[in-house]
């Protein structure tokens, strides 16, 4: 193998193979990730009112904006009729639609707010995200006081084990939807090199870029040794850090080049991002050609039942 810089016919095969767009929209709907947050345990359907019913004139508008419950009080507006004089005001308000049981899909219903006998005196319009372990509701003002959205815990929900963030805060990285999406099936373990040995000098550059893996050659650079003359190149790049475990967490490690008998004859540091259901790789040009980054399918993954965006819905 020379290390001189690969010949114009190689690039022209490298865009015959590859089909490279960038997505510049959230994996999930901009809503889960830019909200207010609200934490007040007296909006709970468990609360009775004291006698200052609270009014959510005060704290809503008639421009809608996104909330999302937290705390004590509960993480959702209730389903089910609530008796008047609860939630800490006079007409509770509960939610008759329908609840969005896919990730990342938006509902809209009425707000139902109970008072003098009728579990829906007045009613207001909203919207509800399901953004995965949590939902986000759109909402206005009510139409008069004393009148408040209620909040209790939903029926059958697991939180999780891992915090999830604040408002105005991601809830995944932004690399995780702002990337390079790169789909060659030549970049497999399984491919074999034919002669001409692509070359990702071609394809990258010594500024970094965040790149995700898909198709049917692999969504992950493998973490084992690969042999030469794999993945169509001449030394294939096999990453040999450790992978991040947990979601929206990042690790460093290498991409080792094999060639002529050795595992790592060359190796590039590169960053890994767990993006929950995938990995975002930031990756710069190899140190020569013919070296390129291989994929592969990773071992003990399960795929989501429900696939979210990637270029926007």
């Amino acid at each position: 193998m020379t290390k001189a810089v690969c010949s114009i016919s190689i690039i022209f095969v490298i865009i015959g193979q590859i089909s490279a767009t960038t997505t510049n929209s959230p994996i999930v709907s901009p809503q889960c990730y830019n909200y207010t947050l609200i934490n007040d345990p007296t909006r709970s359907i468990n609360v009775t009112s004291s006698g200052s019913s609270a009014c959510d004139t005060s704290i809503f508008s008639s421009t809608p904006m996104w909330v999302r419950f937290v705390g004590s009080g509960g993480s959702t507006i209730p389903t089910s009729a609530v008796a008047y004089h609860q939630c800490n005001t006079d007409a509770p308000g509960w939610y008759s639609g329908n609840m969005s049981i896919d990730v990342d899909t938006t509902t809209s219903g009425s707000v139902c707010f109970a008072w003098g006998g009728s579990n829906c005196s007045w009613n207001s319009t909203i919207s509800v995200t399901n953004c995965g372990w949590y939902y986000v509701y759109e909402l206005v003002a009510p139409s008069t006081c004393s009148l408040r959205y209620c909040t209790d815990e939903p029926t059958n929900w697991t939180e999780p084990t891992t915090p999830a963030p604040t408002s105005n805060t991601p809830i995944v990285s932004p690399q995780c939807y702002n990337y390079t999406l790169i789909n060659d099936p030549t970049r497999s373990i399984y491919v074999t090199s034919n002669g001409s040995s692509v070359c990702d000098q071609n394809i990258f550059s010594s500024t970094p870029i965040w790149v995700r893996f898909v198709g049917s050659g692999g969504s992950t650079i493998p973490t084992s040794a690969v042999a030469y003359h794999q993945c169509n190149t001449d030394a294939p790049g096999w990453y040999s850090g450790n992978i991040p475990i947990t979601v929206n967490t990042t690790t460093t490690g290498s991409v080792c080049f094999a060639w002529s008998g050795s595992n790592c004859s060359w190796n590039t540091t590169i960053s890994v991002t767990n993006c929950g259901w995938y990995y975002v790789y930031e990756l710069v040009a190899p140190p020569a050609c013919s070296l390129r980054y291989c994929t592969d399918e990773p071992t003990n993954w399960t795929e989501p039942t429900t696939e979210m965006a990637t270029e926007g819905k």
